[in-house]
């Protein structure tokens, strides 16, 4: 998914623990451009593909991510294309995010 946001990105970042699961966001083809706001004023802005992954945690976890970047980027993809129903807490945590995003927080 396509993201705009006035943060600037970690290309990997932790989302959620629960038990041995974890969740990630990881993002790709992170750009940064100056825009103007509502003040008139230039602002960084930055662009960027984002997919969320689950996996269960394990030992050097930073490193199986790093080094299958792009293999778990595709399979994020896809299972962001397969219709799902998400839990009640997914939905609350999209909201979170969502809010996060618009506040540029």
């Amino acid at each position: 998914m396509q993201v705009t946001s006035h943060k600037n990105p970690q290309k990997v970042e932790l989302r959620q623990e629960q038990g041995k699961v974890r969740e990630y966001f990881l993002r790709d083809n992170i750009t940064e451009e100056q825009v103007e706001n509502e003040q008139g004023d230039l602002v960084t802005q930055y662009k960027y593909d984002e997919v969320k992954v689950k996996l269960v945690n394990r030992a050097n976890i930073e490193d199986y991510i790093n080094n299958n970047f792009y293999l778990l980027f595709e399979q994020g993809q896809l299972e962001e294309q397969t219709p799902s129903n998400p839990s009640q807490d997914e939905r609350i945590l999209e909201l979170e995010d969502t809010i996060l995003n618009l506040l540029g927080v």
